[in-house]
């Protein structure tokens, strides 16, 4: 694991958490060396499936292309493939990520925001870890192109993240059968660099053999 100059649990400071009027503040989840990066965790637990399967019964009474595919108890990936429409695939998509982007990585950025603001650590890296432990609907791919999207727009409301860890247990690369990891850095970002010798060389490498989760980063 990380040595204790490295890895800090935020659980266990409290006192530094609390406001001007003794109110409890929104707190991350690690400082990691010495403070200078700020990270919170999101483990993905609610899959979309079942608000995915009513929205494609009601899309289905306007849609009849739809509607001659649906059988109700389809897998998405067949009833996409199966549409003629091209868009398709987008409008489904986007409808099974919308509470990723709402409540994960917004949610997220507004924990840092606050956090940050709070201890007057202005310039200390930012960054989301976001753990895929059993939902099979999120891909890992569609994870990561979901994830850039938000992060990388011109007009993106992500203030406060920097980087973005992404880690699928649900997914394994195809030929050394480990667990898919992904490492985005917003290209807003001062501290590119020291994310990726930081993070990608160290944290992530000394989280694996500690987790005994072997990892393969999978190029963006």
């Amino acid at each position: 694991m990380l040595s204790d100059h490295e890895h800090e649990d935020v659980d266990a400071l409290d006192h530094l958490f609390v406001g001007n009027h003794g109110n409890a503040v929104s707190k991350p989840d690690y400082f990691l060396f010495n403070r200078s990066v700020i990270l919170e965790k999101k483990t993905l637990s609610n899959s979309p499936e079942d608000k995915i399967n009513v929205w494609l019964n009601e899309e289905a009474k306007v849609d009849n292309e739809l509607a001659s595919i649906f059988r109700g108890t389809m897998h998405v990936e067949d009833i996409i493939s199966a549409h003629p429409d091209k868009t398709f695939r987008r409008k489904v998509i986007n409808r099974a990520y919308r509470g990723y982007r709402n409540d994960v990585m917004r949610h997220a950025n507004k924990q840092l925001r606050i956090s940050s603001k709070h201890l007057g650590f202005d310039n200390a890296v930012k960054g989301l870890l976001v753990l895929n432990e059993a939902v099979s609907a999120f891909k890992h791919d569609s994870l990561v192109i979901e994830t850039e999207k938000a992060l990388y727009k011109p007009d993106s409301k992500l203030d406060s993240i920097d980087f973005v860890i992404i880690i699928s247990e649900t997914d394994l690369e195809h030929k050394s059968r480990n667990f898919m990891c992904s490492v985005l850095i917003d290209d807003k970002s001062e501290s590119g660099d020291y994310i990726e010798m930081i993070i990608s060389k160290n944290l992530l490498i000394k989280w694996s053999i500690y987790n005994n989760r072997p990892i393969c980063f999978v190029e963006n």
